[in-house]
């Protein structure tokens, strides 16, 4: 109940763009929260600042700069895992493949192991989709990123050819298969190994026409 009267109060408080009723909240988070919402509303850095939550406050400059476009806002930030998601959420917009390179990589870490993903090779991804680009693709070090990067690109054209560039052959078979859906075109179906991959792709991609036409 006190969660959805804070919620209330935020959209009042979005309405308003009044800052003094967020000043007025007693919990701590649900302040931040207010906070947070409304230099969203107000594309507002300075009121970022209020917010006491390390998270919450990085959440913030990182939102506001992906808005604005604005790398020089991402610089603002300390944690260098929110710097990282910042520069790939402004080279996104600006479709701009330098700023992943101001990227300090370090690949995450799982139950100790570390992963082939890398905050640089997401932001590689996000630019080339954008730019329906497979060249940048080549710059991922990450296997699979790299393999995923091929393949939405791939759909995205509607271009089998771009699946030819995926090394490992499952990965290479289901873009096949996604393109040929995507473009409702059976003949791509013929590049798949299997009879058997091939005729649910056959069914696939009549389905996919049949949706189209009902």
């Amino acid at each position: 109940m006190k969660r959805y009267l804070v919620l209330i109060l935020v959209f009042v408080v979005v309405l308003s763009g009044c800052i003094s009723v967020c000043d007025t909240i007693q919990n701590q988070d649900n302040k931040d929260y207010c906070y947070l919402n409304l230099a969203f509303e107000k594309e507002d850095l300075s009121i970022c600042d209020k917010i006491q939550d390390q998270n919450r406050k990085c959440e913030c400059y990182s939102g506001i700069a992906g808005v604005k476009e604005d790398i020089s806002i991402c610089d603002k930030i300390q944690d260098r895992s929110w710097k990282n998601f910042c520069y790939s959420n402004v080279a996104s917009k600006q479709e701009d493949l330098s700023i992943c390179d101001k990227i300090q990589d370090y690949g995450y870490v799982w139950h100790g192991q570390h992963l082939n993903s890398t905050y640089r090779d997401s932001c590689y991804l996000g630019v080339a989709i954008v730019k329906k680009d497979p060249s940048i693709c080549n710059k991922i070090q990450g296997q699979d990123i790299k393999n995923s990067c091929y393949r939405r690109i791939a759909i995205a054209k509607g271009d089998p050819s771009v699946c030819d560039k995926i090394q490992e052959g499952g990965f290479k078979d289901g873009c096949y298969h996604q393109v040929a859906i995507a473009k409702k075109d059976p003949s791509i179906c013929d590049k798949l190994p299997v009879q058997e991959w091939k005729d649910e792709c056959y069914r696939d991609v009549a389905a996919a026409k049949e949706n189209t036409t009902t």
